[in-house]
């Protein structure tokens, strides 16, 4: 039978195609830096020339490195010529979640009209072993380095702009640590402005604020000329185990912005974080938006700047940004579902038992449905289940292939409910099951609602006015399909930073909703139609498997997103020494097999104590030297039959750095570092730990081990050292791919020795 929706499938269909492509296209502004003319007096230029100057070897510099000193008195050479009194604040900092380091962290300061509170913009100098640091942090710095030279030619603002440049970032935020908990300074900073990069390209995304922002995100949404940000981002990262610089001082209670760029992720932490990688127009927008954030805080009243509110928003395209109170997520959300529910009942001759179960079954097959095809999509897309990838040098396939895939469910479901004759009872049910979401959201989640909260809302407004119509409620759901569709596409392109392609499964199911708000356009599409309805079937599964095709003839990786490979050396003085790898990629893609480790894995305990699983070989014997505990004499053990074990530790001059690993039953209760407590009995209790040893290479540092009556260990004590370059370390350089790349830590050997009790 010819249904009265035929010659609506003709356009429908290619509608919601388009409703999917334009924010696909338009969301450009979450993978690349937009262009343009500058918005403030940041110039890139001139911060590429500082940049140049202050990496001028281009070569790594971690912390404690005589490269890191260079670096270091670089940047103050160009405070102080700028007329600041930089200093260089140097100490021993220890933490109980990374250990201790020497850091040196560099100081100036603005003077305001006000001293009384201070505005912070905050970057690190420091590397990791394996990559020069030119966008990871050497860009933050170059642009903090400007801001402070165009200050330093205005009048004074109201308030001190303190710069503080830290070190030690990389292996645990050891210098934005001792700043914050001893540096008087630090005591006056009220809001900060962090810059950090996860990559060489791409926006400045504002990703995290604090709790309180509504006063923040309106000066943010003045200010910044090109916004990206999004509230979702900051409620998915406060609850991630990641943190920077500026979650040191977020759990200090003061607020700001940090701000970072992720794009071509796969050279972080490499040789090729280099100036000839760091986008132009990327360095450009970074410095626009921390020059007005900077410049718009220095003259605010910072006493009135923290809020009791949170605001919710969102940039559109990176142009504008859409903000509101945060409490009106749940009011607004309640409200569409009331409206909805209230819609239902006035239709309620569409509903029977069986189109309620009908539409509940689709509701629920959509989200099994997008798992199952996320799954089978994992392979031909992320070369499953091998690749940890988060970026790709060609994604655009990938992206397609899962937009199509989302496009295959929900013309099946629809179909499937137009035959059943619940098109209708489809429409409404479904857009209260949204609503309902939208409220659970606001309810636990107030940052994230508005990727259904607008859409729902959208839904009811349209259909109150409108449902009379005989389309109206077709038309309505079609307005909410395209607002879904400009929240989720969006979405799942920010998903990328964090999701690569094998991870297509997750991704599959994070586009569930666009699915359900699909399911109603395509139900009352296909009303009653009984030949027409599988051509969009048959397109949509095309474009899936023509995409998956595309995907799979074009190559993961290649020498612009290289894979990470590190070569491993394993000395423990205990058994043979060994090679082993850390990869970005779960098997290390060609290079055991080119290195010629076996194809059997083994188990191997990384720093003494951590059981790992992977491909392993012999390595001959590498004359290295080893690191040491000279013990001091003992005393007699206390009453409770507890004993202290006092010494030094020494880490060669040349390690990188080095550690201190404590076995889960090893009898430890306790653990100082230079007279500062790192772990008492309850971090230790039950499980093993690892604490960093960085900046102190060279020189030897007091430990004191407080030990049950029974202790028995193992107290592992370990140093990273830098490959030296006999021909086997040649060799198994060479078998590295030319699409592979050390990163992190970079090649180097693993000596450890036991410490006696």
């Amino acid at each position: 039978m010819t249904s009265r929706y035929t010659p609506a499938l003709k356009w429908v269909f290619p509608v919601m195609l388009l409703c999917l492509a334009l924010p696909l296209f338009g969301w450009r502004s979450m993978t690349d830096a937009p262009g343009g003319a500058p918005s403030t007096a940041f110039n890139a230029e001139a911060g590429m020339a500082t940049l140049t100057e202050l990496l001028r070897e281009q070569v790594p510099h971690p912390i404690g490195s005589e490269n890191n000193h260079v670096v270091r008195d670089r940047i103050l050479s160009v405070l102080r010529g700028a007329g600041y009194e930089a200093a260089v604040d140097a100490k021993l900092h220890c933490t109980a979640e990374f250990g201790c380091a020497q850091v040196e962290n560099l100081i100036a300061v603005r003077r305001g009209t006000d001293p009384s509170r201070a505005v912070m913009i905050s970057a690190h100098y420091d590397s990791v072993p394996a990559g020069p640091g030119a966008s990871d942090d050497g860009a933050g710095v170059a642009i903090a380095l400007e801001l402070a030279k165009e200050l330093a030619r205005r009048p004074p603002t109201k308030n001190d702009v303190v710069f503080m440049i830290s070190d030690g970032e990389e292996l645990g935020t050891f210098g934005a640590e001792a700043f914050a908990s001893t540096h008087a300074d630090s005591k006056r900073v009220t809001v900060m402005v962090n810059l950090e990069a996860r990559g060489t390209a791409g926006p400045s995304v504002m990703f995290e604020t604090g709790p309180g922002n509504a006063n923040l995100m309106k000066l943010y949404g003045d200010a910044v000329a090109r916004p990206v940000a999004n509230s979702l981002a900051f409620e998915i990262y406060k609850r991630l185990p990641n943190g920077t610089d500026f979650t040191v001082y977020r759990d200090r209670g003061v607020i700001g912005f940090n701000l970072a760029f992720i794009g071509r992720a796969s050279l972080y932490h490499t040789p090729y974080d280099d100036l000839q990688h760091l986008d132009r127009a990327t360095l450009q927008h970074h410095g626009d938006n921390a020059f007005a954030l900077v410049t718009a805080l220095a003259d605010a009243d910072l006493a009135a700047i923290a809020s009791g509110e949170d605001a919710s928003y969102f940039d559109v395209f990176g142009r504008l940004l859409v903000q509101w109170p945060a409490s009106w997520n749940l009011p607004l959300a309640g409200a569409a579902l009331l409206v909805t529910l209230v819609l239902v009942g006035l239709r309620r001759r569409d509903f029977t038992l069986g189109k309620v179960g009908w539409t509940i079954a689709a509701v629920l097959g959509a989200l099994a449905l997008q798992g199952l095809l996320g799954w089978l999509l994992t392979f031909p897309l992320g070369r499953w289940p091998g690749a940890l990838k988060l970026d790709h040098p060609m994604p655009w396939p990938g992206r397609i292939a899962l937009l199509m895939s989302s496009v295959t469910v929900a013309v099946a479901v629809g179909g499937l409910l137009a035959r059943r004759g619940a098109a209708a009872a489809a429409t409404w049910g479904v857009w209260a099951w949204i609503a309902l979401c939208a409220v659970l959201l606001a309810a636990f989640v107030p940052g994230g609602a508005y990727a259904l909260l607008w859409p729902a809302a959208a839904f009811a407004g349209a259909a109150l006015l409108a449902g009379w119509w005989s389309l109206g409620a077709f038309l309505a759901s079609f307005l909410g399909f395209a607002l879904m569709a400009f929240f989720w596409v969006g979405h799942m392109t920010m998903f990328e930073s964090a999701l690569g392609f094998p991870q297509s499964l997750i991704k599959s199911v994070l586009l569930t909703p666009l699915v359900w708000a699909a399911i109603p356009v395509a139900a009352r599409a296909m009303d009653h139609e009984r030949t027409g309805a599988a051509i969009p079937l048959i397109v949509s599964i095309a474009g899936v498997i023509a995409a998956s095709a595309a995907a799979v003839l074009v190559p993961a990786v290649t020498r612009d997103t290289p894979l990470g490979v590190d070569l491993v050396y394993y000395d423990d003085g205990a058994q043979p020494p060994r090679w082993g790898m850390l990869s970005t990629d779960l098997d290390g893609g060609e290079f055991p097999d080119a290195a010629g480790f076996p194809a059997e894995r083994q188990r191997h305990y990384a720093l003494g104590t951590r059981a790992i699983v992977g491909r392993m070989k012999p390595a001959t014997p590498l004359a290295l030297s080893v690191p040491t505990f000279a013990p001091a004499p003992s005393a007699a053990p206390g009453a409770d039959g507890a004993r202290v074990l006092r010494g030094t530790i020494h880490l060669a001059k040349d390690a990188v750095a080095g550690g201190l690993t404590v076995g889960h039953d090893a009898g430890v209760l306790s653990v100082r570092v230079d007279g500062q407590p790192v772990w008492g009995e309850e971090d230790l209790r039950g499980r093993s730990r690892s604490m960093r040893l960085a900046g102190v290479s060279g020189r030897d540092v007091a430990l004191e081990l407080t030990l049950a009556p029974d202790a028995k260990g193992p107290v592992i004590l370990y140093q990273r050292l830098a490959l030296p370059a006999t021909s086997e370390v040649r060799a198994l350089q060479a078998a590295r791919p030319a699409d592979a790349t050390p990163f992190g830590v970079g090649d180097c050997a693993i000596i450890m020795r036991r410490i006696k009790l």
